[in-house]
C-alpha cells in the first residue's frame, strides 16, 4: 500500500469514527446541570425523569422546578411504589423524607450532587433506561450506580435484568469551570489546518475570519466557540501564513481526562506519549496529509491539534 493510499484510508476511517464518537470534547458547559432519562417498558407509556441544578433551588419540594403528583388511591404498596404498572420516581432518600414523588427534581448549584431514583417493572416484563450522551455536559463526570457503577458517557442504555423494583443513584460531579479568556490560533497555513487554540496576551479578538470545525454533539460541525485543549479544523482561504486572535474558553479547576478510544484534542505545554498513539495533519505536505507522531523522538506540542488513540485499560 502506498503512503497516499494509507493516508486516504486513515482519513476515511477517522471521519467514519467521528460520527459515532461520544461528545466528550463538545462545546457546552454551564454551571447548571440538566439530564433527562427515559424509562420504558413494553405495553406502557414511556416516562421521563429529569435531574437538574438551578440557582436558588431547594433540596426538598420546590414548586418552581420540581414536577410530580399524587398517585391514585389503591395504587401504592407499603414501599410507596405502585402495584402492577410501570412507574418511576425520584426517591426522597437524597432529598427530604416528606417529599412527594417527583418526575423532575431540582437541586441547588453544587460541584457534586446526587439523586436516588426507583423504577418498578411489572411481573414478567422487561424495562429499559435511556439517555443521550450528547446531553451530558462537558466538565461534568456523570455516573449511575445500581448493581454496579457505570460512566454514563460510555453507554446510552441500561436494561435491568429482572422485573420488580430497582433503585439507582445518579451522581454528577463538576471537573472544570469554563472561563472566557483571550486566545489565538497560530501558524494557520493556506488551506486546511489541524490546530488547537492557545492563550494570548492580545486583548482584542478579531471577527470570525475563518471557517472552523470542531467536535460537537458527537460529530464534526462548524463551531464558533473555541476551547483550550480541544482540536479544530481551521480553513485559511488565503495564500499566506497567519495568526488569528479569538475569544477562547478554558476549564479551570480540572479537565476531563482522555477517554479510551479516539480523542480529538490539543495540549497545554508539551506532552509525551506512552501507550497512546497520535496523528496530526501536516499542512506543509503536498496538499496536506496525516502523519503519525513518532513517540521515540516527538512530543505533542501546544497549538497543534491531534487525534489521539488511547487503548482500553487491561
Amino acid at each position: 500500500m502506498t503512503n497516499s493510499t494509507a493516508k486516504s484510508c486513515f482519513l476515511g476511517f477517522l471521519l467514519l469514527m467521528t460520527g459515532g464518537m461520544l461528545a466528550v470534547y463538545g462545546e457546552s458547559l454551564s454551571l447548571e446541570f440538566t439530564l433527562s432519562m427515559t424509562v420504558s417498558c413494553e405495553g406502557y407509556a414511556d416516562q421521563t425523569l429529569k435531574f437538574i441544578t438551578r440557582d436558588g433551588a431547594l433540596v426538598g419540594m420546590d414548586s418552581r422546578y420540581d414536577e410530580g403528583g399524587a398517585l391514585p388511591p389503591g395504587m401504592v404498596d407499603p414501599s410507596n411504589l405502585p402495584i402492577g404498572g410501570l412507574f418511576s420516581y425520584i426517591h426522597p432518600a437524597t432529598s427530604e423524607l416528606d417529599d412527594d414523588y417527583k418526575l423532575t427534581d431540582a437541586r441547588p448549584l453544587a460541584y457534586k450532587v446526587c439523586w436516588t431514583f426507583s423504577i418498578r417493572i411489572p411481573d414478567g416484563k422487561t424495562g429499559e433506561l435511556n439517555w443521550n450522551t450528547d446531553g451530558l455536559h462537558l466538565g461534568w463526570k456523570v455516573t449511575l450506580a445500581g448493581d454496579a457503577e457505570m460512566d454514563m458517557r460510555d453507554e446510552e442504555t441500561l436494561s435491568p435484568p429482572t422485573d420488580g423494583t430497582h433503585t439507582f443513584t445518579l451522581t454528577a460531579e463538576m471537573v472544570g469551570v469554563r472561563v472566557s479568556k483571550f486566545g489565538e490560533f497560530k501558524q494557520i497555513h493556506p488551506g486546511w489546518n489541524l490546530l488547537s487554540p492557545v492563550l494570548s496576551t492580545h486583548n482584542e479578538p478579531e471577527n470570525d475570519r475563518y471557517r472552523v470545525y470542531g467536535l460537537a454533539d458527537g460529530a464534526l460541525q462548524r463551531v464558533n466557540e473555541y476551547v483550550i485543549g480541544r482540536a479544530y479544523w481551521v480553513y485559511n482561504p488565503g495564500e499566506t501564513l497567519v495568526d488569528w486572535r479569538v475569544t477562547v474558553y478554558e476549564y479551570e479547576g480540572g479537565e476531563r481526562p482522555r477517554e479510551p478510544g479516539w480523542n480529538f484534542i490539543g495540549v497545554k505545554g508539551e506532552v509525551s506519549l506512552a501507550e497512546e498513539t497520535a496523528w496530526t495533519w501536516d499542512s506543509d505536505a503536498d496538499r496536506g496529509g496525516f502523519r503519525i507522531i513518532d513517540k521515540g523522538t516527538e512530543n505533542l506540542v501546544e497549538g497543534v491539534g491531534y487525534w489521539v488513540y488511547k487503548p482500553a485499560a487491561r
